[in-house]
């Protein structure tokens, strides 16, 4: 019998999106599979860690980290990440000083770090803003209908415009989906989470080389933690996740 391939990470799914239609579980073996792919397609970045750019993806960055070091099975690049965390000086939370409307174009980049602020605004008790809930179920959307962000969205927030190969924008989606979940546990940031891991991860190393890789490499760590605690006992795979 040939090994089950994690099929999602297979080939460059930013050049071709998965449409996830029909994908069956297939228990144990595929449960190995995934974690294995997982940890054999970070390791690379892990070997060469670029901190986070910006004071929001910083602070979200380390309050992930601290989430990670209360786990009793810890990533195994914890010490890597916790080592880049440590070069980021104090940092202050920042909020794009614009509003967002449904009639008017919306920049996605500005947008995530909007929503990044709200997230960071709150205390883990707290609910949401709705005007920030709404953008974060609009992106939600957008990426579930297509597997792509694209640089901007046109009024409606349905046609997207510019490029869709912005690799920022995906990994500050992927920060943005690990925090929000982490804070409210809800299973559909965690698989929209999955399935922008499985397109970064599927994009050649070269392209990970410019990026603040520090957060990718958390978010897939807080990724695996979930799953793994969402596996059914009788589905568990003993190999530990260190």
């Amino acid at each position: 019998m040939h090994a089950m391939e994690y099929e999602y990470t297979a080939i460059n799914r930013l050049k071709e999106p998965h449409t996830y239609m029909y994908s069956q579980f297939a228990g144990r073996e595929f449960l190995a599979q995934y974690r294995k792919d997982r940890l054999s397609r970070v390791s690379p970045i892990a070997c060469s860690l670029i901190g986070p750019t910006s004071p929001n993806e910083v602070l979200i960055c380390r309050e992930l980290m601290d989430f990670m070091t209360q786990q009793a099975d810890p990533s195994p690049f914890i010490a890597a990440l916790a080592s880049c965390l440590s070069e980021c000086g104090d940092t202050f939370a920042t909020r794009p000083q614009i509003a967002f409307s449904l009639d008017e174009a919306v920049d996605t980049f500005t947008l995530l770090e909007f929503l990044l602020h709200s997230l960071l605004s709150i205390t883990k008790e707290e609910a949401l803003a709705p005007e920030a809930q709404l953008w974060i179920d609009r992106l939600v959307q957008r990426f579930e209908v297509s597997k792509k962000l694209w640089s901007q969205y046109l009024a409606g927030f349905r046609k997207g415009a510019g490029s869709d190969a912005r690799i920022d924008l995906y990994y500050t989606f992927s920060l943005l989906l690990a925090l929000a979940h982490v804070r409210s546990g809800g299973l559909q940031y965690l698989s929209t989470l999955l399935k922008v891991n499985d397109l970064l991860l599927s994009l050649p190393s070269l392209l990970h080389r410019d990026e603040s890789n520090c957060s990718l490499v958390l978010a897939v760590a807080v990724e695996m933690t979930a799953v793994h605690k969402l596996t059914p006992a009788s589905e568990e795979q003993r190999e530990p996740l260190v």
